[in-house]
């Protein structure tokens, strides 16, 4: 693989870029990503690949084409690209997409990942935490929802996120068969 040819999949990217094509973009950023690896990461091309990923994903999310956002979300991003992430709302978006689905499942997968990225950089994610509550009571694990609302609460800034975690609590509460748990909770 040249370097000629890095370059004509990085005009390609452009290219798709300023067309509004980002699925050509996509294609010619993962080619250079897969091709020229090196290369890729001593550039701009992560940056890339996530603001036209994240582009289209927000005009997806806010339109809310859910289907197309997690279909487009699976196609564009990688896994491997979380550790040089810093800005995880286009995945929030698609934790989002995925609970509006029912896809709970894959929603705590990213939801993991998200708050993954958020434990690298030493960083509490209060909102990522009430998300994965909220995932973890549907897909049946009230009590480690319960630990997560818990581990939530404990940190410094949570005030803001009281009334949703003890809203979270009341329904996990529930799920256990708690009911006067559940009900002081919810007061």
């Amino acid at each position: 693989y040249s370097d000629k040819a890095a370059e004509i999949h990085y005009i390609l990217a452009q290219i798709g870029k300023v067309m509004s094509e980002p699925m050509m973009a996509v294609e010619h950023l993962h080619a250079l990503l897969d091709r020229h690896h090196k290369l890729a990461y001593r550039t701009d091309v992560v940056e890339r690949l996530e603001y036209v990923c994240s582009l289209k994903l927000k005009q997806l999310h806010k339109n809310k084409h859910f289907v197309e956002e997690v279909a487009f979300y699976r196609d564009c991003w990688r896994p491997e690209l979380n550790r040089v992430l810093y800005n995880t709302d286009m995945m929030q978006d698609v934790v989002k997409a995925y609970l509006e689905l029912g896809m709970w499942q894959e929603a705590y997968d990213l939801q993991l990942s998200i708050n993954a990225i958020y434990t690298r950089d030493n960083e509490d994610n209060l909102e990522g935490l009430v998300h994965l509550a909220r995932v973890l009571i549907q897909i049946g694990k009230p009590t480690e929802a319960n630990e997560t609302i818990q581990f939530g609460r404990a940190r410094p800034q949570s005030t803001p996120f009281r009334p949703r975690f003890d809203y979270l609590e009341g329904r996990a509460q529930y799920k256990l068969g708690k009911l006067g748990a559940s009900q002081r909770a919810f007061a």
